[in-house]
């Protein structure tokens, strides 16, 4: 009788431990937005989604070529800012100046 009791406890217990993992990945989410002014184009904007897309760690790229910017969801415990800026100016898509966060 006691172990039919102790299953739905770690039946719990396992729960809340995916919560808190599922809970510490999320709190290392960044959302970076970069002034990329070579996407004026469909085909720009192809292709940086492309090249930050492949990188790991990266969750989500959207572009924005009339502004030309590039907004980024990235896990930064995976892949840094830094990282991201690099590969896009050895594929021609420097970033220019200031990077803002929104989280």
């Amino acid at each position: 009788m006691c172990s039919r009791k102790l299953f739905p406890i770690a039946g719990v217990a396992v729960f809340l431990l995916f919560i808190g993992a599922w809970a510490a990945q999320a709190q290392n989410l960044r959302v970076a937005v970069m002034n990329v002014r070579t996407c004026t184009c469909d085909a720009s904007a192809d292709e940086v989604n492309i090249i930050l897309g492949e990188m790991p760690g990266v969750m989500d790229v959207e572009v924005d070529i009339q502004r030309h910017m590039v907004t980024v969801t990235f896990d930064e415990n995976r892949v840094s800012l830094q990282d991201m800026k690099e590969k896009l100016a050895r594929n021609d898509h420097r970033v220019h100046g200031k990077v803002r966060f929104l989280q």
